[in-house]
């Protein structure tokens, strides 16, 4: 008896879709701001790196994997970044930290097919709708952040599909809200 065996390779890259790519709304150089109820705003600068990485399968061999990193740099303080990475059509990561001193705050991956989060799922949630500051925001990730090394750092955000970064919270000045 003698078994073929046979897999399906595609040559093609993996590139991101519309549906993973609706978690970076942003364009490069382009600036958002937030405001709390005292009217302080804080404004963020965003920047987007393009990259191609390379996964490894034993049949197929190598593949390239589209990855998209956009940038949000607080204009007030340029130390402090919230990043957003989008690869291979299903993982979102979220992260926020400090460069100098090198401190991390906010650090979560969501699965965006499966709706489900990859780490801290006992404490951050996924959100079909919400209504913050009046208005509505479908699709939102809640997460908290694991220390808060100083005063612009968050507390905990909130992270819509289609939007963006719409609200967090720091120890400065409380909840800011998406202008």
């Amino acid at each position: 008896m003698i078994f073929v065996l046979s897999s399906c390779c595609s040559n093609e890259s993996l590139k991101l879709d519309a549906q993973i790519s609706s978690w970076a709304p942003y364009q490069a150089n382009q600036q958002i701001r937030f405001q709390n109820e005292n009217q302080d705003s804080l404004s963020f600068r965003i920047r987007k790196i393009h990259r191609q990485e390379t996964g490894q399968d034993k049949v197929c061999g190598d593949y390239q994997i589209e990855t998209v990193e956009t940038i949000l740099t607080n204009q007030a303080d340029t130390s402090f970044q919230f990043n957003v990475v989008l690869t291979q059509g299903v993982l979102v990561k979220l992260n926020s930290y400090y460069r100098q001193p090198p401190a991390k705050n906010v650090e979560a991956l969501f699965n965006s097919v499966s709706e489900l989060y990859i780490t801290n799922d006992w404490r951050d949630q996924y959100l079909k709708e919400i209504t913050l500051n009046g208005k509505v925001y479908k699709n939102v990730l809640h997460i908290y952040g694991n220390n808060v090394p100083n005063q612009v750092s968050f507390i905990e955000i909130y992270y819509s599909q289609n939007m963006g970064l719409v609200a967090f919270n720091n120890t400065a000045g409380g909840w800011f809200y998406l202008k």
